[in-house]
């Protein structure tokens, strides 16, 4: 299977207002490299708070996706915590993989957006596209922001969220839909409406 490294359709990003960045373009030693407060916000706006276990495409999960078990359940302030987690090792994950690759530097942007889609697919060498499979690696050793963020835009699945990643890729413009707050709210009556019967004093909260 030959895998592709160059989008379809380039995006015209130059018809867009940049001055709403929340980071310039200045590229970062991948050392240096942490991500930001608004791209964690990026990610957990795409996740849920659960406060039991639950079976997602084979995997055990439970908080804000994190794949373990908690007998007894977790608090969404317990679930932010091993939410953090696993920022920490997707970001060493992502390290890891271009270690030997001739990506040694990235703006902050970029690897925001690299962090929300190695978060969400637990990988970030290849994208499932509309036009095939993409070798993100090669594309990204492109040194093409263009083009890496047109190939986010030809994403299969999780459209919405891949456009968001594209846009904070090569604009570092981050919209954020929902407040920790809200997905505790959200989280606590997904519970109570999933498990009527479950003891109120035993609801995570």
């Amino acid at each position: 299977m030959t895998l592709l490294t160059v989008a379809p359709t380039q995006i015209e990003y130059d018809i867009f207002n940049a001055e709403s960045a929340a980071y310039d373009q200045t590229k970062i030693s991948l050392g240096n490299l942490a991500i930001s407060e608004q791209g964690i916000n990026h990610i957990l706006s795409f996740e849920r708070y659960r406060g039991i276990n639950q079976y997602i495409n084979g995997r055990e999960v439970i908080g804000y996706g994190h794949q373990g078990f908690a007998k007894y359940g977790l608090t969404e302030e317990e679930s932010y915590e091993l939410f953090k987690d696993d920022i920490k090792k997707t970001s060493l994950d992502i390290k890891h993989t271009l270690r030997f690759t001739s990506v040694e530097k990235l703006t902050q942007g970029e690897f925001d957006a690299l962090m929300s889609l190695h978060f969400d697919q637990k990988q970030i060498k290849t994208l499932q596209g509309n036009s095939g499979t993409y070798d993100l690696i090669t594309a990204l050793e492109k040194n093409d922001p263009v083009n890496f963020a047109s190939i986010l835009h030809d994403a299969t699945n999780s459209y919405k969220r891949r456009s968001q990643d594209a846009d904070i890729f090569i604009l570092a413009n981050y919209v954020n839909y929902v407040t920790r707050e809200w997905l505790k709210n959200e989280g606590i009556q997904w519970l109570r409406e999933k498990y009527g019967n479950y003891p109120i004093g035993n609801i995570p909260s």
